[in-house]
């Protein structure tokens, strides 16, 4: 039902707030950066620990409208990569490899702060879901889907009419994903460049 419910939350949001707009425009955006992925809590119901991760991959693509003069919606694909550094079980360090993969379907909305020049600063907010997929040694290969959300600051340097370039943090986290019984955490921070092409 979560899953179900937030689904409809991302579609309403996109859509019921994006359709009929008089003089709205149409953009796509491509984003690309490192994302850090803070150390989780897992938890199996008898032994307790704690997973951390090497730096990874972030990559998102998204589909956009403009709202008046300021605001933007859109619905965004995004992708997450990180390697799984080290493993601690009720405080004792075990040896594992493996890697956490996020796929994610978001519906974001922003505000643009003019400021009457080339560079315009902006931020964000979004919601959705992602299917969590962990690959390691403990547990072998596992998913879960869940409800996702994050927040988003950074600025826009127009290059001309239709093309920008964007340069932004943002904060991406997730409901905890259940493994076959192991619960763990998922929460990222981002830092990502792109480019904004708009029709």
């Amino acid at each position: 039902m979560k899953k179900i419910f937030a689904i409809f939350l991302v579609f309403a949001l996109v859509f019921g707030l994006g359709v009929s707009i008089a003089g709205a425009e149409i953009y796509y955006s491509g984003n690309a950066g490192i994302v850090s992925a803070q150390n989780s809590d897992i938890d199996d119901g008898s032994d307790a620990g704690k997973l951390s991760f090497d730096d990874g991959f972030a990559a998102t693509g998204a589909l956009g409208q403009t709202i008046g003069s300021a605001g933007r919606v859109e619905v965004e694909l995004g992708y997450r990569n990180n390697n799984i550094d080290k493993i601690k079980i009720d405080g004792l360090g075990v040896a594992v490899s493996g890697d956490v993969t996020t796929l994610s379907l978001m519906g974001n909305t922003y505000y643009d702060f003019a400021t009457g020049s080339n560079l315009t600063p902006f931020i964000g907010a979004g919601i959705g879901v992602a299917n969590i997929k962990a690959d390691m040694d403990l547990i072998g290969n596992e998913d879960d889907t869940v409800f996702a959300y994050q927040i988003a600051a950074g600025g826009s340097l127009a290059i001309n009419k239709n093309l920008s370039v964007d340069l932004q943090y943002r904060y991406f986290g997730t409901a905890d994903p259940d493994f076959d019984g192991l619960e763990a955490e998922y929460n990222t921070h981002n830092l990502m460049i792109g480019l904004r092409l708009t029709f």
